[in-house]
């Protein structure tokens, strides 16, 4: 079951029968802070797409996993546009890992301690270097799947997690439950996106949704 927390105080719509999070830029940002802030319970998020929603489908496991997560929708140009003609009001909007991460740790004006989580291929090691440059408050270690144990008596405030496909996402969510932390962050590999960008645009890109809360 969904966190009561959640379900108590955050707006929702359904997407492929899935409920996912009903908020602007500002607001899914600041939900997030508030909870690191105010709550000790933790936290799963996935960044809930077309892929996701067809995947869900044919996996049982996966389809349970994303039961007991907060969703944040990233769906497609396609379903978007499709939303935006039967939907009545404002266009809904969709995050993209990429760029959410980025400027959820811009947001988050304290420093805090992120470890990000990924296989060996995954390229984490570099996507630490450049997201300590893009906010350098924060200390932010990289944590290979392999050794999460060396880890198991320290606390993150948040654990990003870049894992290849939905299967290594599911083995390193079980390796992370002897981690203390308040937020996960089911990333997939979008968050190689960031690392290929210019870093001009990278940042602009980034910090835009603090700016409007119409960036979808």
């Amino acid at each position: 079951m969904r966190s009561m927390f959640v379900q108590s105080f955050a707006p929702l719509r359904h997407i492929f029968g899935f409920p996912v999070l009903e908020m602007d830029w500002n607001g899914a940002l600041a939900f997030f802070e508030g909870h690191l802030a105010t709550s000790r319970q933790r936290l799963a998020v996935s960044f809930f797409d077309e892929g996701a929603a067809l995947r869900q489908l044919v996996d049982p496991a996966y389809r349970n996993s994303l039961s007991h997560r907060i969703l944040l929708p990233a769906a497609g140009a396609p379903l978007r546009a499709w939303e935006c003609l039967t939907r009545k009001g404002s266009a809904p909007t969709h995050f993209r890992a990429d760029q959410f991460v980025p400027a959820f740790l811009t947001f988050l004006a304290e420093g805090r301690r992120v470890a990000l989580v990924g296989d060996e291929a995954s390229g984490i090691g570099r996507l630490r270097e450049e997201l300590s440059i893009h906010a350098p408050w924060h200390e932010i270690v990289a944590i290979a799947a392999s050794e999460i144990a060396e880890y198991r008596n320290d606390v993150f405030d948040v654990i990003l997690v870049q894992a290849s496909n939905p299967a290594e996402e599911q083995r390193i969510e079980t390796q992370l439950s002897s981690l203390h932390t308040g937020l996960i962050m089911m990333t997939g590999t979008k968050l190689a996106g960031f690392v290929a960008e210019r870093p001009a645009f990278r940042v602009s890109a980034a910090t835009a949704p603090l700016e409007t809360s119409a960036a979808a």
